[in-house]
C-alpha cells in the first residue's frame, strides 16, 4: 500500500492520463517475471522521496536500496561528446560501488530484486516499477526515462556526486564513455564478422549509443556509419 500521499497522488494522475490501460502496481506478475529487472533497475520520481536536500540524498544511497545514474540528452558538450548527461535516482544494480554512484551506460540488473519478485515495498519501490503492464516478454511503462522530472534537482544529485566521487556526472560519464563505446565496438564487430552474439546489456547500450550518435562522435563519420549497420545484424544473447 501506497502511504506516502503525493506519491500516491502522482501514481493516480499517471493511471488516469492512462485510463484505457490497467497498470501492475502489485508484485505477483513480478515474482512470475522480472525480465525487466534483469535488464536494468527501475526509475524513481522526486514524488518518491519526501526529503531532496543533499543530506536528504546522501539518507536514500546510504539505505543501500537506490543510486544515483544518469540518463542521456543530446548537446554539443567539449570534447566531441554528443551526450549530456543527468542525473537521477534509480533503485540500485548490481555492481553498483558502495557510494550509490554508478554512472554507466552498460547497465545491469536490478539488486532489488530476490527470489520472490522486488523487496521493496510499495512505498519504497520507485513509481516506474509501480506502472508496468506486463505482457509475458517483459513490460510496456507508462514512465518512459523521467529525466525531465529530476530538473529543479539536478545541481543537488551533481553535488552529492562530487561529494562522493571527485567529479561530476558529467566528467564521470565522459572518463567513461570512451572505453566502453570502444569495448562494445570490439564485441559487435568480432560478433559480427567471426559469428556469435554480444549480451543483451551491450546491446542496448550499443543503441543508446547509436542513437545519441556516440560511434559518430567518437570514431568519426565513416565508422560510426559501419558500427550503426553493425548493430543492426549482431546476434544478442538472452538475459540471464
Amino acid at each position: 500500500m501506497i502511504t506516502r500521499a503525493k506519491k500516491r497522488e502522482f501514481i493516480e494522475d499517471i493511471k488516469r492520463a492512462n485510463w484505457y490501460e490497467v497498470p501492475m502496481t502489485g508484485f505477483s506478475e513480478c515474482a512470475k517475471c522480472g525480465q525487466c529487472c534483469l535488464k536494468n533497475a527501475c526509475a524513481c520520481v522526486p514524488e518518491d522521496f519526501d526529503d531532496l536536500s543533499v543530506k536528504g540524498i546522501e539518507k536514500i544511497l546510504d539505505s543501500g536500496k537506490y543510486m544515483i545514474c544518469a540518463f542521456y540528452g543530446n548537446a554539443s558538450m567539449p570534447n566531441g561528446i554528443p551526450i549530456e548527461a543527468l542525473p537521477v535516482i534509480t533503485a540500485r544494480e548490481v555492481g553498483c560501488p558502495d557510494n550509490g554512484i554508478y554512472i554507466t551506460m552498460l547497465h545491469s540488473k536490478c539488486a532489488m530484486l530476490g527470489p520472490n519478485g522486488c523487496k521493496l515495498s510499495e512505498d519504497e519501490r520507485p513509481s516506474q516499477g509501480l506502472l508496468l503492464i506486463p505482457d509475458g516478454k517483459g513490460c510496456k511503462c507508462y514512465l518512459d526515462a523521467p529525466t525531465d522530472f529530476w530538473r529543479e534537482h539536478w545541481d543537488a544529485l551533481d553535488e552529492v556526486i562530487k561529494k562522493r566521487t571527485g567529479k561530476t556526472c558529467q566528467e564521470l560519464f565522459e572518463e567513461e564513455l570512451r572505453p566502453l563505446a570502444t569495448s562494445i565496438k570490439r564485441a559487435i564487430q568480432m560478433a559480427v564478422l567471426y559469428g556469435g552474439s554480444i549480451s543483451y546489456q551491450e546491446f542496448m547500450t550499443a543503441e543508446a549509443m547509436k542513437r545519441l550518435g556516440v560511434f559518430y562522435g567518437l570514431f568519426g563519420k565513416k565508422l560510426g556509419e559501419v558500427m550503426d549497420d553493425f548493430i543492426d545484424w549482431v546476434d544478442v544473447r538472452p538475459v540471464k
